[in-house]
């Protein structure tokens, strides 16, 4: 079994502009991955609107302060991507990859989910459980400059208390090719693990084929991505300071 791999763009956690949007959907079709983006609330609109219209098999959302922020949520996306509603060809709803953020997000999960099984959401929805925002969080860091694995015990005893609530569940923050035999050791086996700009999902737990994961491939693939991604914002810059120096210079030497 291989998992399905995902490649996650989001102009709110990376601030990249449309532009590095469409060069990752691009990528991402072009080698046949799937794509996800991230939407800026429960009621982004037009961050859905946009979603619809980059074809994305995945929408990303954090921030749900409320079973009624999340009701608004799952409204807004049935409505948004409603094939009766829409002049876009939709082939199946997209999944909803929602990351828990924080200690309360993950008490509230019971509540989400009697709110899904209400609201008979048609897409699948997939709590992901951020340990690296759970602990910052949890000890009111102010920084990131911490290792996810000293947290181990307090983040296996949080994210274990609701995971069966669900049919899968995700991961992120800190999750390297080392790190999986600890997540098998703490009794951790989630379906997604959420690398940066890539992310993994399986229906069995990826832990179960761990061998022929190999992490690493995938954030050197993001360095790549990262490299071209700022030698076009580099030449992009140099282009605009060639202009504006042009211009100056124009404008000093020419009488008025």
């Amino acid at each position: 079994m291989t998992a399905k791999v995902f490649v996650n763009a989001s102009e709110h956690v990376y601030n990249f502009h449309l532009t590095e949007v469409l060069y990752l959907r691009n990528y991402a079709r072009a080698n046949g991955y799937l794509f996800s983006s991230m939407i800026g609330g429960c009621e982004s609109i037009r961050d859905l609107q946009q979603c619809k219209l980059l074809g994305v098999d995945a929408v990303e959302c954090s921030l749900i302060e409320s079973v009624f922020a999340f009701g608004k949520l799952c409204g807004a996306v049935a409505t948004v991507f409603s094939p009766e509603l829409s002049p876009l060809p939709i082939h199946s709803p997209p999944s909803l990859f929602l990351s828990i953020d924080t200690p309360d997000a993950v008490a509230r999960l019971p509540e989400l989910r009697k709110e899904v099984d209400r609201l008979n959401c048609p897409y699948e929805i997939i709590p992901v459980f951020n340990r690296r925002s759970l602990i910052k969080s949890m000890y009111s860091y102010e920084s990131d400059n911490y290792d996810v694995q000293t947290y181990r015990a307090e983040l296996a005893c949080l994210i274990k208390q609701h995971t069966c609530l669900f049919s899968r569940y995700g991961i992120s923050g800190g999750v390297t090719q080392s790190s999986l035999g600890l997540l098998a050791e703490d009794d951790i086996t989630p379906h997604m693990l959420r690398l940066g700009l890539f992310s993994l999902l399986s229906d069995k737990s990826p832990l179960a084929y761990a061998t022929d994961l190999d992490v690493a491939k995938y954030h050197f693939k993001e360095t790549l991505l990262l490299d071209s991604i700022r030698s076009a914002l580099k030449e992009r810059y140099e282009l605009i300071t060639t202009r504006q120096h042009h211009l100056m210079k124009y404008l000093l030497t020419e009488p008025f």
